[in-house]
């Protein structure tokens, strides 16, 4: 038996499931400070090509995103007498954004690095754990525990979160396409591209305003899940992609060749408008 310890929050049985889930949770968060926070990032996207890195990235983003994306397909519960459980809405939630992810690495994003395949097997295992240890704990969690207000804020900041993310990507490739250069394709030519800082929607005022909205995702759905583990699980993207941010703004400071657009990156923030 589980124990309310905030209203509409729920701390599940004590079991192996349970507390694994909040100590794996806890590590995963300890080890993205200590990764992002390090002298050398996370190495992929615009910081690969490190001297293990062999994989197109293509590649290496299926193999990221495709065993999430199995796990919630594959934990999919019937819909009974057309009654929607909290736990089917979750698993359709993390369905849906990484069937996303996946379109858009097959269509939207454009690749210029390399990724090694150690960084892919950590980044992958991570989201398909994640994921799949957030359902098993979502189960066991009774109906009575969940709240219509804590569904709809979940529901409301998932479904802003995927459109506003997804339309600061198709900003992103707006600008590869039209010859700005956002990531390294090669350490020999990189110090004779010229990178240009992102342009239109929130990128106005902030580096990485994809970053938020992801985070704003996972809230919805740390808010939709409504028990410790759930929450303690999706803090991953929290504390990474904000160190991540920091690193990008770090790093379009130091690529940037045109004076005006050092000026501009001075006046915009990392990943929140306005805030920080």
């Amino acid at each position: 038996m589980g124990l309310s310890i905030w209203p509409g929050l729920y701390f599940n049985d004590i079991s192996y499931l349970s507390i694994g889930s909040v100590v794996y949770g806890l590590a995963i968060v300890a080890a993205a400070f200590h990764s992002e926070s390090s002298t050398k990032p996370t190495p992929y996207s615009k910081f690969g090509n490190g001297p293990k890195a062999s994989l197109d990235s293509k590649v290496a983003m299926y193999i990221i995103y495709l065993p999430a994306l199995a796990s919630a397909l594959y934990m999919r519960e019937d819909v009974v007498n057309g009654v929607i459980s909290r736990y089917t809405l979750v698993e359709s939630f993390y369905f849906v954004h990484f069937a996303k992810r996946l379109l858009e690495v097959s269509y939207v994003h454009i690749y210029t690095s390399k990724t090694d395949v150690g960084t892919m097997l950590t980044i992958s295992s991570t989201y398909f754990l994640t994921t799949t240890l957030t359902l098993l704990n979502l189960r066991r969690v009774p109906e009575s525990v969940f709240g219509s207000g804590w569904l709809a804020l979940g529901m409301l900041c998932t479904i802003i979160g995927e459109l506003v993310n997804g339309y600061h990507h198709l900003l992103l490739r707006r600008l590869r396409l039209a010859g700005g250069n956002t990531a390294i394709v090669n350490k020999k030519l990189d110090d004779q591209r010229k990178y240009t800082l992102p342009s239109g929607g929130l990128f106005e005022y902030c580096i990485a305003p994809h970053y938020a909205a992801e985070q704003l995702s996972y809230i919805g759905i740390m808010l939709m899940c409504q028990n410790v583990a759930g929450i303690v699980l999706n803090l991953f993207p929290m504390v990474y992609l904000t160190l991540r941010s920091a690193r990008t703004h770090e790093w379009y400071a130091s690529k940037l060749s045109s004076q005006y657009e050092r000026s501009l990156l001075q006046h915009r923030k990392r990943l929140i408008p306005g805030v920080w």
